[in-house]
């Protein structure tokens, strides 16, 4: 999706991953210090006081998603911006709430390819097969509850079916979004 010219996505923003406030002091300290969101925010071109001006000017998680993210898509020349975060599914039903008229596409993936990927730890700190397992579960899970409220706003994708026929997943998926990528 970072392909088409519309469209751009941070690095992973995390920003619906922990449920604490927006503003409050775990939140805060969650993205000014942890160093992943440092390195995101260095592969998204936003300085540190860049970062903490769009923080500091925004009152909500909504707003400050939106700031950030809408910044980062204009230095791309992107028109739109969509957020890529796996562990953001911990967050769906506030992202909803925040954002009532996103549409969502969930990439799913195989459970043990996930295991095995959580497990190697090449892009997280390796796990446990219990927890790689448990990943794929509770966001499998989530989901399933959220789809009858997301109901036609929901696009699911295999992971496998990306790879094996990526032209017709991608008609489908700007189908879904039906903004952009459409010639």
């Amino acid at each position: 999706l970072r392909q088409v010219d519309e469209l751009h996505s941070p690095e992973e923003t995390h920003f619906y991953r922990i449920s604490a406030p927006f503003g409050g002091v775990e939140f805060t300290n969650f993205y000014q210090k942890n160093p992943v969101m440092k390195k995101h925010r260095d592969l998204d071109g936003i300085s540190g006081e860049q970062f903490l001006d769009i923080y500091n000017g925004s009152y909500s998680r909504a707003d400050f998603n939106s700031k950030y993210s809408t910044i980062v898509a204009n230095a791309k020349g992107a028109s739109f911006w969509f957020d890529k975060t796996p562990q953001n599914i911990y967050g769906l039903p506030f992202l909803l709430a925040q954002f009532p008229d996103a549409k969502f596409i969930h990439l799913v993936r195989h459970p043990l390819s996930v295991a095995k990927s959580l497990m190697e730890g090449k892009v997280m700190r390796p796990q446990s097969l219990i927890g790689s397992l448990n990943y794929w579960l509770e966001a499998v899970s989530i989901i399933s509850v959220m789809k009858p409220i997301l109901s036609d706003r929901l696009l699911e994708v295999k992971y496998e079916d990306l790879q094996q026929q990526a032209g017709e997943v991608i008609d489908k998926i700007f189908l879904h979004l039906d903004t952009v990528g459409q010639d």
